[in-house]
């Protein structure tokens, strides 16, 4: 319940007016250069399998995208960022990576706090509730790759129940699909759930 309230406190008009992808855009090109760290957004999803995002999702993959680029302006020392956002069958992942400092990825978490992991922590907490995952690859004078992974459902299980989704809350027609499940992949609250296409939730 608590992430929940995060990721709608935290949410921004640009996700649903421009898409996840040109607001991580427009983020970068404000907050980075006056850093002077030269950041790239690089998409891998143009003739990828459509994937639809809730708008619960799209929330917060954008709210731990800015979370981990701005632990790179505040801790890593970097002059470069690469973000990057790819889909496969069933999962849209984002990475970060940068030429920072690094650190020992078994720091995070514990005494950590005060370099920043302990956010690290917190962000590996809360994509596990929406049922994802954060992947963290670094070494001291390394720099950092991180990895947010998060599974979808592909747009083709969602096109009709979408559609209905607002005016009824369940298919009842025969042949069509029944809401998906509540679960940890997918939450939902006890209203039914906006659903963001993946042409324009990640629009670049």
């Amino acid at each position: 319940q608590q992430t929940r309230h995060l990721i709608f406190d935290l949410s921004t008009p640009a996700i649903q007016e421009l898409g996840l992808q040109a607001a991580i855009k427009d983020w970068l090109n404000e907050k980075m250069p006056p850093h002077g760290i030269a950041a790239k957004l690089v998409d891998h999803t143009e003739g990828a399998a459509a994937l639809l995002l809730t708008e619960d999702q799209a929330a917060l993959l954008f709210r731990h995208t800015r979370e981990l680029l701005t632990n790179v302006i505040k801790h890593a020392k970097a002059d470069t960022i690469t973000v990057e956002v790819q889909t496969t069958a069933n999962e849209i992942h984002i990475s970060v990576q940068d030429n920072g400092v690094g650190f020992d990825v078994a720091d995070i978490g514990g005494n950590g706090k005060a370099q920043g992991r302990f956010g690290l922590f917190s962000i590996t907490e809360s994509m596990a509730d929406m049922g994802g995952r954060l992947e963290i690859d670094s070494a001291p004078g390394q720099g950092c790759r991180a990895v947010l992974r998060l599974p979808v459902l592909p747009s083709v299980d969602w096109d009709l129940t979408c559609a209905r989704l607002k005016p009824t809350p369940r298919c009842s027609k025969p042949g069509m699909p029944k809401k998906p499940p509540r679960s940890a992949a997918i939450a939902q609250s006890d209203a039914a759930p906006s659903c963001i296409p993946a042409r324009r939730a990640m629009a670049g």
